[in-house]
């Protein structure tokens, strides 16, 4: 499958109950593991680029079923340790361009955690990646693994970017990012004083939900 190919199969589809029919929509591609890294991070790195020719439903799905343990499961090449640690670190890295070039340019202004009405479909996933990315604390779950502890510092350093965008629905994913983690890194904390401290002037509603995991 050529990169192309890899984000037509992956974006250009009618917007449905993708949960339910992933399978009636997607045809799977068993590729290299190296190809999957390097295509994933072509996605998110140029997600400005690649991914405008696509609705914003058609973007939240298609990411939903790119990171989804339930979707494609491509998430866990970043634990191949056939592939190089730079090229997944390099991927890792790339979901904070994703939140740059995508997230913060066309999601709406709502807060997802109220059902605030009026979203964009696309907030759906800003809000949950950090849930539906199989990924949480390494260290902790696969001790054995030789880039756990670093895979992890990679994923932490992007939730704690998240708290920079000047988007709600990119700090309101920062907050659920927060505590999927916490569990594991006592850091976490940290970042959710620090966010409150250098904006001062955010959203009550988003203030008493980033608090909740102080």
């Amino acid at each position: 499958m050529t990169f192309d190919e890899w984000i037509h199969n992956t974006f250009e589809h009618p917007v449905t109950d993708y949960w339910i029919h992933w399978t009636d929509v997607y045809h799977g591609w068993d590729g290299p593991a190296a190809t999957i890294v390097s295509y994933l991070t072509q996605t998110f790195e140029n997600a400005d680029t690649v991914l405008q020719p696509f609705s914003d439903g058609q973007v939240n799905q298609g990411l939903h079923y790119l990171i989804s343990n339930l979707g494609s499961g491509y998430s866990y090449v970043l634990l191949d340790t056939t592939v190089p640690l730079a090229a997944r670190l390099r991927c890792i890295g790339a979901m904070a361009a994703l939140f740059d070039r995508c997230f913060a340019r066309r999601c709406s202004s709502h807060l997802s955690h109220l059902d605030e009405p009026g979203r964009s479909p696309l907030n759906s996933i800003c809000y949950m990646w950090w849930d539906v990315l199989p990924l949480h604390g390494l260290a902790h779950h696969k001790p054995d693994h030789p880039d756990g502890s670093e895979l992890d510092h990679a994923i932490l350093n992007v939730i704690r970017h998240t708290f920079e965008i000047e988007a709600v629905a990119c700090q309101e994913s920062g907050v659920i990012g927060v505590c999927e983690w916490s569990p594991y890194y006592d850091e976490t904390g940290e970042m959710i004083e620090d966010f409150l401290i250098r904006n001062p002037g955010i959203r009550p509603e988003l203030r008493a939900f980033a608090l909740r995991f102080s």
